[in-house]
């Protein structure tokens, strides 16, 4: 019973995902060559690997469930940081889409953002990375309010549509793990 409910959630954010695309795509007046999808790593280990710790077993769960939900958003890119806690969200959807993540330093935001203007302009993008990461790239992004991630929050997945001149538009949707 559990695992078909949480089938049927990832169906849904799936579709969600696909309905806001579509919407997006309607928009005559959105000026954005790109749309960035901007997600926090899956739970991650404490204890021993206090500096680098692997996902836990419920973080694979989400990295899996995260092939549902962006298998079908027509993604060109993925970008980690160094983190192996990053590596192994990005893996199973970026083995299904047959794309090789690109890593950049976590605290290089200027140059993250250097690589989507020049390599990824016209692409549709996953960034995974981490929870005081996440809202300096909304804000580089143009987002005006403030977001925080607290320490165990995994569920937040940022659909982010640049609108140049103006702040981009910004979806937020929640996901499980299973």
């Amino acid at each position: 019973m559990r695992k078909d409910v949480m089938t049927m959630r990832r169906t849904t954010i799936g579709f969600l995902v696909a309905l806001a695309l579509s919407l997006l795509a309607a928009l005559p007046s959105v000026e954005a060559q790109h749309v960035v999808f901007l997600m926090r790593h899956a739970e991650q280990a404490s204890g021993a690997e206090a500096d680098d710790p692997p996902l836990t077993e419920t973080g694979q769960r989400r990295a899996q469930a995260l092939v549902t939900v962006l298998k079908d958003a027509g993604l060109t890119a993925i970008y980690t940081s160094e983190a192996q806690r990053t590596n192994q969200t990005a893996t199973p959807l970026a083995q299904a889409l047959q794309i090789e993540p690109k890593g950049i330093p976590r605290r290089d935001i200027d140059g993250l953002l250097e690589r989507l203007r020049t390599q990824d302009a016209d692409g549709r993008v996953l960034i995974i990375s981490h929870s005081l990461t996440i809202p300096h790239l909304l804000k580089a992004f143009g987002h005006p309010e403030e977001v925080i991630i607290g320490r165990q929050e995994y569920d937040r997945l940022f659909v982010i549509v640049p609108k140049p001149p103006g702040p981009p538009l910004v979806f937020v949707l929640r996901f499980s793990g299973g």
